[in-house]
């Protein structure tokens, strides 16, 4: 009897998570003051394979569904190589705008996986990665 329920209320439990973390379940924040709510989407995309030398441009819409204007601020890259079009990205209640990244691939080589992170304003949602894959290859076919 036990296990059946530590079971239920195991998938209950990722259930929730997983509706807060992809923006389904919003969780109040402990003031009544009105608040910026960030939701993103899309945070992975996978250029697949790609000739080196070639920079690429990924856009990751953002939206602000909160009753205050959301501020993104970049923070890191795990690469020199990538980064966002603008060191601060403002977003007005109600509406959308974009996170643009480039990632130049002059210096890379193989299968990639880098990040971009961005600090928020969002009680609920304090920081966002964005990630983008591509496996960059040298000198024609491999």
């Amino acid at each position: 009897m036990a296990r059946p329920l530590v079971v239920l209320l195991t998938v209950v439990l990722f259930e929730c998570v997983a509706a807060v973390v992809f923006g389904r379940l919003r969780l109040a924040p402990h003031d009544s003051e009105a608040v910026p709510h960030a939701v993103v989407p899309d945070t992975l995309l996978d250029f697949g394979e790609v000739p080196a030398g070639r920079p690429l441009t990924a856009h990751f819409p953002v939206e602000n569904h909160g009753a205050r204007r959301l501020v993104l601020t970049q923070l890191d890259a795990s690469c020199d190589c990538i980064r966002g079009d603008r060191p601060e990205i403002v977003v007005g209640a109600g509406e959308s705008s974009d996170i643009q990244v480039r990632l130049e691939t002059e210096e890379l080589s193989g299968p990639m996986q880098l990040d971009l992170r961005y600090a928020t304003n969002d009680p609920i949602l304090p920081t966002i990665a964005v990630r983008v894959l591509a496996d960059v290859t040298r000198g024609g076919a491999r």
